[in-house]
This record gives C-alpha cells, structure tokens and sequence, in this order.
C-alpha cells in the first residue's frame, strides 16, 4: 500500500483538484490522509466531507503547527509501505502513483520524479535523466548538489518532498523538522531520508504538477528570515560533518549568498523601505565576512548584482530597482 500525506491550510480553491487528482489514480491501492492544520477556511469541512465518501480517506485535525510537522503527524497514523506527500495546492498525473511504484526494487528506497511547472497559463517541464543511483554516489550526486549546485555538479535534482516516493523505513523524526524554525524544511527531510537510503532511481517523464501561487508558503513574509537562513547554514555544516562528508567552502559561499537574496525578496515583499532598510543593514552585519570574499558563486547575473547592492550599501538604488517589474524574481 501507499500512504498519501497531504498537509492542508486555507487550500479550498484548490483541494478538490488535489484529492480528487488521487482518487483517480491507475495504482489503486493507497490510503489518504489529509491533515489539517488549523485551516480558517472551508478546507477543514472539505477534508471531512471526503472522509465520508471514501473510507480510504483519513482526516486529522491539528493546532497550527507548520506542513512539515502536518505531514509528521500524516506519517504517524499511516500504514503504507511506500510513502508521498502531496503539496494541497499542487496535482499529480494519474499514473504518478503506479510509476514511481513499479521503479522500486529490493535494494531501491527512494524513486524521484520529472516534474510540470504551472505558472498562470505556462507549463513548463524540468526532465530529470532515468539513471540508478548507489549509495556510494550519494554525496557527489544527490547531497552536496542539494545544498548549492556547482558549475562542476554532474547532476541536481530538487529537494522537494513531493517530487519523490519513499519506502516507509528510510523516514524518520529526524526528517520533520518543525518549519516554524526554518523555512525549507524541505532540504533537511531529504538529506535524513537520503542518509537511510540504499538506493535512489530517477524518473524521466513528468508526474507531478508544481503550481506556485501568490498565497503559497512560499511566498509568504517572515519577519525572522535571516535569523532562521542562519540557523539552517549551522545545521547543514553539522549534518555533513556527522556523516563525515566534505563539503565544499565555495558551496557554502553560494548557499549563504543565496540566503541573502533570499531575505531580500522577503523583506521587500512588505514595500516598506524603512523596513527594508533595516533588514538589510542586518544582513550587512550577519554577513560581514562573507562580503570580504570575490570568489563567490552566483546563480545569474541579476543575484550577483543584488548580492552586491547590499554589500556597497546601496539600499535605496535596490529598493527602487525591485520596484521595477521586470527586476523581480
């Protein structure tokens, strides 16, 4: 069997598609449990209406407490062999399920899937190349490439947690660490889920559908960003050394340069330039060494130009800057 984990939060436009995109699947044999994490709107009445018209269908409801610890509450009360977690505002093809299904193997623990980007009315798809990979390879292939993709990086795959079908025994509490204290919790639960793995297949044909929206978690302001983007540098500098992988001073360079950018947008979402001001001046002291150094890889020229606005002090120029449209991530 196969649990289907789906936290759920103020998704009401967009949780029938989800559920039902499940229902209809061609692998027939899955539970469903929908968590609901204290919604505030009709999602809760939703989960429960479902509940009655399928008995495949278990609905928990929970205090507020962030979709990484919904899907670790999802986790304890599931059964499944095989383990996913849906994204409630996202879809599945209906042979996603049965795919990802038939690549698993004795050895196999963990199958990633291609994937649909849906932005407004564009599609695009990030096709990843169908390969086995051993455990032996993990660090160069899957790990450090997780943390900051390098020039020299053979092979990237995204962390995100519904782009992949586990074996139940590789998730453990380690994976579900409370999003409340850092925001991608994505990236930690693959890094332990990884960790407990002894073999990793990739899959080349798209399955599931990623569908940003304005009112996405990702989206959202945090008001303690930069401390939270700091807090996540500590614990994966900690995991490499535990595992006794070394892990490249470059790639750390770019991870925190990333972060930066990262809280920039963050804090500019508030159109608050006495805010914006602030969180910036903070950065520039977070920062400070990394500011010293030239050798730092960029994703784009745009974020090198970001990275240094901040770095010369140029808040103003980047506010206005970010104010033009085209300038926008």
């Amino acid at each position: 069997m196969i649990s289907v984990i789906i936290p759920v939060y103020n998704v009401e436009k967009y949780l029938n598609r989800c559920v039902d995109c499940v229902l209809g699947q061609t692998y027939q044999d899955f539970e469903i449990i929908l968590v609901d994490d204290e919604s505030e709107d009709r999602s809760p009445l939703i989960c429960d209406e479902y509940a009655q018209k399928d008995s495949r269908i278990k609905v928990i409801h929970q205090k507020n407490q962030g979709a990484n610890l919904a899907r670790g509450a999802g986790f304890k009360a599931s059964v499944g062999e095989f383990v996913c977690f849906l994204d409630s505002d996202d879809y599945i093809e209906p042979n996603f399920l049965e795919t990802l299904y038939n690549e698993f193997d004795p050895q196999t623990d963990m199958v990633i899937a291609s994937y649909f980007v849906n932005l407004e009315n564009r599609e695009t798809s990030i096709i990843y190349e169908k390969r086995e990979i051993l455990k032996e390879r993990f660090a160069e292939d899957l790990l450090k490439p997780s943390v900051f993709k390098l020039t020299g990086d053979k092979y990237y795959y995204e962390v995100f947690i519904w782009l992949r079908l586990y074996r139940r025994s590789v998730i453990d509490n380690d994976c579900f660490i409370p999003q409340k204290e850092i925001y991608t919790e994505d990236l930690f639960f693959e890094l332990y889920a990884t960790r407990n793995s002894r073999k990793v297949k990739t899959v080349d044909i798209p399955l599931y559908h990623y569908c940003p929206h304005d009112d996405s978690l990702i989206n959202r302001y945090r008001p303690n960003k930069p401390e939270m983007v700091q807090k996540k540098e500590k614990l994966i500098t900690e995991y490499f050394q535990n595992c006794g992988i070394s892990l490249e001073s470059e790639r750390l360079k770019g991870l925190k340069a990333r972060h930066i950018i990262g809280c920039i947008y963050n804090s500019f979402s508030q159109r608050n330039y006495k805010l914006f001001k602030k969180d910036c001046l903070l950065l520039s002291s977070l920062y400070k060494d990394l500011f010293k150094y030239k050798d730092i890889p960029f994703e784009s020229v745009k974020k090198k130009i970001l990275f240094l606005s901040v770095k010369y002090r140029l808040f103003f120029l980047l506010y206005v800057s970010l104010r033009v449209k085209d300038f926008v991530k």
